[in-house]
């Protein structure tokens, strides 16, 4: 299970917006754009916030796998399958003159499919809830 500390900074009925701080090591991994600032996320919540509540913030690591399955895979994976399907398309209707840009035309309305259902994706994911909000516990 995946664990973050944040910061709530606006809240609307049901939504919150939090600020999650930038970390020492956050500037040698590049991986996500939290440079000095941090980042920020929305998710959907049950309980009231206030601004400048600290919460915490846990997304289970099954669902983080297959999250990243979805954005960084998923997109290669279909890429390849338009090329391997161009291919095809082309020795069926025997077009070994155009082979490689049928190929290459295919990959990338698969690729442009696969970015779509990703943002359909997206939005039905960020319904289900997978990534809970707490209040952080009081410190003295």
């Amino acid at each position: 299970m995946i664990r973050e500390k944040g910061r709530v900074i606006e809240y609307k009925t049901g939504l919150v917006k939090i600020q999650i701080d930038a970390k020492t090591s956050c500037h040698s991994c590049k991986l996500c754009s939290r440079e000095k600032e941090g980042m920020t996320m929305e998710v959907l919540v049950d309980s009231a916030f206030s601004t400048g509540d600290m919460v915490n913030i846990e997304i289970e690591g099954r669902n983080l796998l297959f999250c990243f399955f979805m954005l960084y895979l998923f997109p290669v994976i279909s890429f390849i399958a338009g090329i391997i399907f161009g291919m095809i398309i082309a020795d069926i209707l025997s077009y070994a003159k155009f082979k490689e840009p049928l190929e290459i035309i295919s990959g990338f309305i698969f690729f442009a499919v696969s970015l779509l259902y990703i943002i359909w994706f997206d939005k039905k994911y960020k319904e289900k809830g997978i990534i809970k909000v707490k209040p952080a516990p009081k410190q003295d």
